[in-house]
């Protein structure tokens, strides 16, 4: 590695000697003083001069050109017959040519087509083949006259071949007949052919067979080689599933008999595993390892039933008395379990045979292609052509791929990548990854561009062309994976409807966006480039353009509003810090890259800005790749954005590493895998996923409609959410750890959940402990939520859930709290410590039921805020709250019933602007410091049968008109009542009477309406004076007890006892007709 030049040079050490020697000669082997940490004791002459020797000796990779795809098979009489056109009778199309129906043979017609290249920048044609002596074949040697006298290149599409002996005839043929042409495109004098994936996969090996539910025989092993998305635990060499049938069996197989030569021993080895892990034990598979000579039938070398826990098992069977014979080799699976289906999978990572040197003498037993053969033969006749061969159905494994066949051939391509996605993030990162597979081996990457695709053979799958902006962007991510070469497809694939040349719907669009491709700008702070800032280079780029930056620390916060490609230099070196002020990188457009960066300190939280890493705001379809986000108030956020990508990214010793923030399922649709981590643990972002459990080693965890998933006993810290359920149901949270997360569990549009036992601390000002919005029937028991703004929140119309036996406390502002949510239950919950409500209602909160919480120690005990009606509370113990027990602002009809409102350090309950209509029925209201009950501006409350004692004002009302107390018991309150001149009801009329004031000293002599019977009724003779607009007309003499005796004629049925004795044990015994109850103390 070169201090000097910054990275690391391969030499070929040999030519590096010669030049050495020669050196010497000439200085007097000064260069020999170049110390390795690349500085020199020589002079500073030599010094240049041993740099520009290794600047020299780095390898170069080819530049490949711009080519395009080019079809020769169109056919009109000029040739004999119409072919490819629709006058052929069975030829759809969708754009139409504008020269019109032309001929392939037409060399006229090639010279024009020639023409039209050039003014779209075109280096040459690659030219489908399909065969010695085919139509194609034929327009193939007109092509290459053309391009002889134009000047213009060629090469040729290999699409089709059977076996080794026709690929050598054809490729052979090939290069005698095209490749001395001045026109054919060469590589260091080496002709350039192109493989397409037909050409490549009918070389596969038909080593094997295989048989299983899911697989067709016919199909080959290779496919079943790769690793598909249902495949859990990943393989060691290839890998071959055989998922048995239901009540049968699924097997591989050796297709034919393996001769063992005499003399010899023999193992045969295999590894077996059961792959997935998302089913019970009574789906672990069975296997059968199996042998058979010529003349008996299949011997069971071993039978066993395997679980996923097993791992993988390496097996090996003596075989030696076999030598000398031709054998078959066989690994069968079967149902394992106690039922007759396994809904797991068998898998075989190897099958072969070895002798006692080691030595494998069955067929490969992992993974090969006959085009090695191919590409051998043709060497030994003494040609060495230049082969760019095809990665399609490769796309998940390309660095295997290109691992096996960059050793024998020299490039990859992927011919038309919209059949992998149309989502160019995905076909960015597929491409960022092939170009970094085949640059580790010195080979090239051709980066195909598609305008858009509209296949008349398969109507339904169109790509919209967008009128140029695909096309435009798609060149733009593949200049931004460095390639060797572009490849359009295509420049007259009509059938398929991607097409450049001219046509009737687009005229000559296409040709001039393929010479007016995206610019690579260079930005460097400290040497020569195009700009030395990275947000002048933005500010300067046009849409769809590559901004490079070299490696260096840019001090900048930098705003992305146009769709670009960012691309740094190295990860690890090419750093953009944010000078602890802001967003360092905030982007608000669509379709951009952001790759190969160290993102760094941002600024701390303002107001309601969270300055991050990396800002994604209404920003669709982004790339971020490989980046390391450190030291920010927030990492990376994604926020009201859809369909974008993430990989490899590394979010460290941020605030919060990462998050997600959305108001739609398209804002939680991403494509976000475990190469991201947080804290150096994985981002587990599922997607459309049904069943299973999130692994133990999450460091964040979303779950995007999503059914059946369980996230269990995790550790998650330091995120914007520790966990997110977005439109996902009937799935569990339990057993969790989030502690420093800005939101601990969150719930976006899901229901049927359960949050249960989990342990929640924010270590916040800001966020929730556990919130839920649009969300309903989640159930969230037995959790302990602490240190956050709000513990527990039910938003914007969450409904129907249920909240039991939770800890919650020592939030800064809630502990539970209600937004617009309606028929929920607050159950069994203990709330304390909470900065200022135990629970809170905001807004259109309506048939709630907070009932039996303990809820102490608050600001405020429980609050209706603006617009709560009708809700119920009832049996709560509300107690020792700083300020309020219960506080109501402009909220009405709500039902307070049965509960302890005592110890308060204010007021104990509290009714201000409008609130009006409430109903506040046998709650104990005692010892609250100033204020027992307290109504300011609102009317037509009741009050009835509530104990109301030890405060300084039993009741005090401001503006407070038409509220009606009655039954209600005013202990030993040092003002039973203050009021400002309103009118007020105090009594329920005679006999029913009014409320019972300890303060009153009236007698009970006579009774009646008018109290003027002679005989005591309970009620006293004279009226209790308020002021001039208010009295108690029926003051009871003793406390008033109100008993719930059941139901009688069908209605619930109340009884009331006016005594000074102590009632108890009260009850109705509806068929004997009969109250009874135990009386003591005082008559």
């Amino acid at each position: 590695t070169s201090k000097i030049l910054g990275k690391k040079l391969p030499f070929e050490f040999e030519l590096v000697d010669k030049i050495w020697s020669l050196q010497r000669e000439t200085d007097g082997g000064i260069i020999t003083g170049y110390l390795p940490d690349g500085t020199s004791c020589g002079d500073a002459n030599t010094e240049t001069t041993s740099l520009v020797i290794i600047a020299t000796l780095t390898i170069q990779r080819p530049s490949l050109g711009t080519f395009t795809f080019y079809y020769p098979w169109y056919g009109t009489p000029f040739s004999g017959n119409w072919r490819h056109w629709p006058p052929d009778g069975s030829t759809n199309i969708t754009d139409h040519p504008l020269l019109g129906f032309y001929d392939s043979n037409n060399e006229t017609l090639i010279k024009e087509h020639i023409d039209i290249a050039k003014e779209a920048n075109i280096d040459g044609f690659i030219v489908s083949w399909w065969g010695v002596g085919s139509f194609e074949d034929n327009a193939t040697s007109h092509i290459k006259n053309v391009c002889e006298q134009n000047g213009f290149k060629f090469t040729v599409y290999y699409e089709n071949t059977s076996s080794v002996n026709q690929t050598v005839n054809d490729i052979i043929y090939l290069l005698n007949k095209y490749a001395n042409s001045s026109a054919w495109y060469k590589v260091d004098n080496r002709p350039v052919i192109y493989v397409f994936f037909r050409a490549r996969n009918n070389l596969n090996p038909q080593a094997w067979k295989l048989y299983g539910y899911y697989i067709n025989e016919s199909q080959s092993v290779q496919e079943y080689w790769m690793l598909s998305e249902d495949v859990r635990k990943p393989p060691r060499c290839g890998i071959f599933p055989i998922h048995p049938y239901p009540n049968g069996i699924g097997f591989v197989e050796s297709a034919n008999p393996i001769f063992l030569p005499p003399n010899e021993t023999y193992k045969l080895k295999t590894a077996i595993s059961d792959i997935r892990n998302d089913c019970p034990s009574y789906s672990d598979v069975g296997f059968r390892i199996k042998v058979k000579n010529e003349t008996e039938d299949w011997k069971i070398l071993d039978e066993r039933i395997v679980n996923f826990n097993d791992g993988w098992l390496d097996l090996g069977f003596d075989l030696s008395n076999y030598a000398g014979q031709n054998v078959s080799i066989r690994v069968e699976s079967f149902d394992g379990g106690l039922r007759n289906w396994c809904s797991e999978w068998a898998a075989v990572d190897y099958l072969y045979i070895e002798n006692s040197k080691g030595q494998i003498v069955s067929y490969e037993p992992f993974f090969d292609n006959c085009w090695k053969d191919v590409v051998d033969e043709i060497e030994k006749r003494g040609f060495n052509p230049y082969f760019i061969m095809d990665f399609t159905g490769y796309q998940n494994k390309v660095q295997d791929f290109a691992g096996y066949f960059l050793n024998f051939t020299e490039g990859i391509h992927f011919y038309n990548p919209v059949d992998v996605s149309e989502h160019l993030p995905t076909i960015f990162y597929l491409y960022d990854q092939a170009s970094n597979a085949a640059h580790s081996m010195n080979k090239a990457f051709v980066a195909t561009v598609i305008p858009g695709y509209n296949d008349t053979a398969n109507p339904q799958y169109v790509i919209d062309r967008q009128d140029g902006t695909y096309y435009k962007l798609f060149w733009s991510i593949a200049k931004a994976c460095s390639p060797d070469g572009y490849a359009i497809t295509s420049f007259n694939e009509w059938h398929e409807g991607t097409e450049i040349e001219p046509s009737l719907e687009y005229g000559d669009k296409y040709i001039k966006l393929s010479n007016n491709t995206p610019k690579i700008w260079i930005v460097d702070d400290d040497k020569p480039a195009d700009f030395c800032t990275i947000q002048e280079a933005i500010s300067n780029a046009s849409p769809g353009d590559i901004v490079y930056v070299r490696n260096g620390t840019y001090h900048e916060n930098i705003v992305l509003d146009k769709t670009l490609m960012l691309i740094g230099e190295s990860r690890n070196t090419t750093v953009i810090d944010g000078k602890g002020a802001g967003t360092v990188i905030f982007v608000n457009t669509n379709n951009t890259i952001i790759k190969s960066f160290t993102i760094r300190n941002s600024g701390e939280r303002q107001d309601n800005e969270w300055p991050s890493g990396i800002w994604l705001n209404n920003a669709s379809n982004c790339t971020l790749l490989n980046n390391h986000v450190t030291n920010n108030t927030l990492g990376i956020m994604l926020y009201s954005s859809s369909s974008n990508l993430l990989k490899n990214n590394s979010m460290t010793a941020n605030r919060y590493n990462f998050g997600v923030l959305g108001w739609g399922p398209a804002h939680f649709n991403h494509d976000i895998d475990v190469s991201n981590t947080v804290d150096g643990k994985p981002i587990y972002y599922l997607v459309n996923c049904h069943g299973g459990e999130v692994p133990l080693d999450a460091g964040y965890v979303a779950v995007i409609n999503s059914t059946n998933i369980m996230v269990k006993n995790l550790n998650l810290q330091s995120n914007y959410e520790g966990i997110l359920f977005a439109y996902t149901h009937n799935s569990t949270i339990t057993n969790n750890t989030s502690i420093s997360n800005l939101h601990g569990i969150c719930l976006i549009f899901s229901s049927n959940n359960t949050i249960l036992d989990n342990t929640v601390a924010g270590k916040s000002y800001y966020g929730f402990g556990i919130g839920l919005s649009f969300s309903s029937n989640n159930l969230v028991l037995g959790n302990t939520v602490t240190d956050s703004m709000y513990g527990i929140s039910l938003a914007a119309l969450s409904s129907n859930n249920t909240v039991s036996q939770n800890s919650v406390a020592n939030n800064s502002l809630e502990g539970i709290e209600l937004l617009s949510s309606s028929t929920n239950i607050i159950l069994n919950n203990t709330i304390e410590n909470n900065g200022e409500s135990g629970i809170e209602f905001h807004y259109d909160c309506f048939d709630n039921m907070v009932t039996n919480n303990t809820i102490t120690n608050n600001k405020c005990g429980i609050n209706l805020n603006i617009g709560p009606s009708p809700n119920t509370f009832s049996s709560n113990v509300i107690a020792n709250n700083k300020d309020f027990g219960v506080s109501l602002l402009r909220s009405s009809n709500n039902t307070f019933f049965g509960n302890n409102i005592i110890n308060n350090n204010c007021y104990g309950i509290a009714l201000y602007d409008s609130s009006n209509q409430n109903t506040f029925r046998e709650n104990n209201i005692i010892n609250n410091t100033r204020y027992a009950i307290s109504l300011s501006s609102s009317a037509n409350n009741t009050f009835c049968g509530n104990n109301i004692a030890k405060s300084e004002y039993g009741v005090y009302l401001s503006a407070a008109s038409n509220n009606k107390f009655c039954h209600n018991n005013f202990t030993d309150n040092v003002h039973s009542t203050m009021n400002f001149g309103y009118t007020n009801v105090w009594d329920d009329g005679y006999p029913s009477g009014g409320n019972y004031w300890s303060n009153y000293n009236g007698t009970d002599l006579f009774n009646g309406v008018s109290q003027n019977v002679t005989g005591s009724d309970g009620v006293g003779d004279t009226a209790l004076i308020i002021d001039a607009n208010n009295r108690d007309g029926y003051p009871l003499m003793a406390p008033i007890n109100i008993f719930n005796v059941g139901i009688w004629k069908g209605e619930p049925r109340e009884v009331y006892v006016v005594s000074n004795s102590t009632i108890s044990r009260f009850q109705l015994n509806a068929t004997e007709k009969i109250i009874s109850f135990n009386v003591t103390g005082e008559s």
